[in-house]
């Protein structure tokens, strides 16, 4: 049986952990991190409270630009992630190119985003991500990819302010799948 899951879909720098606007410098490595104590609490709950699952999504055009060395910024994304309680994140993804370059990971277009999706739908079979339970949070790149996917965006001073609580994930026609799906099962 599939169990429709809330996913959070979260920028990194400025809504995760603090970026050029509370640094005053990109994040250039793991010493940089520095994860808001708020952000923290939300992904915890995100994950424990609601059993949603978690994906990092941030644009790191410096590793192209050659002013972050992309070994220190992957590193820098795993102390975030493990900073945040570790098996809360489950995927994270880095475009590193300009916004020049036109590639299709670079928010505000999809591409990481459906990437990590497709990845997640292959690590848990027995889930699905409905855009209803499915919610962007971040800055403006962020604003433009919820509209490129079709899903909610919640501003990231919002979310991590006051959090985001999915809708109820159960729909109408649940009861009458679940009914259909045992019948087939009992046929067996």
């Amino acid at each position: 049986m599939v169990a429709p899951t809330p996913l959070l879909v979260a920028g990194v720098d400025g809504t995760i952990r603090h970026g050029p606007d509370q640094t005053g410098h990109p994040v250039t490595g793991p010493d940089d991190v520095h994860v808001f104590q708020h952000a923290r609490l939300q992904v915890g709950r995100w994950h424990t409270t609601y059993g949603g699952r978690v994906l990092l999504v941030t644009n790191q055009p410096g590793i192209s630009g050659g002013t972050i060395d992309p070994d220190k910024a992957l590193e820098a994304m795993d102390v975030t992630a493990h900073d945040l309680g570790g098996d809360h994140v489950d995927a994270w993804a880095v475009c590193p190119h300009r916004p020049q370059d036109g590639c299709w990971c670079r928010k505000p277009r999809p591409g990481n985003v459906l990437s990590l999706i497709s990845h997640l739908q292959s690590a848990h079979p027995d889930e699905t991500y409905p855009p209803h339970l499915t919610v962007v949070v971040g800055g403006a790149a962020d604003a433009g990819c919820a509209a490129a996917l079709g899903v909610p965006f919640v501003d990231a001073g919002q979310w991590r302010e006051h959090g985001y609580r999915p809708p109820v994930t159960r729909t109408p026609g649940d009861d009458v799948i679940r009914e259909f799906a045992a019948s087939i099962d009992s046929d067996d």
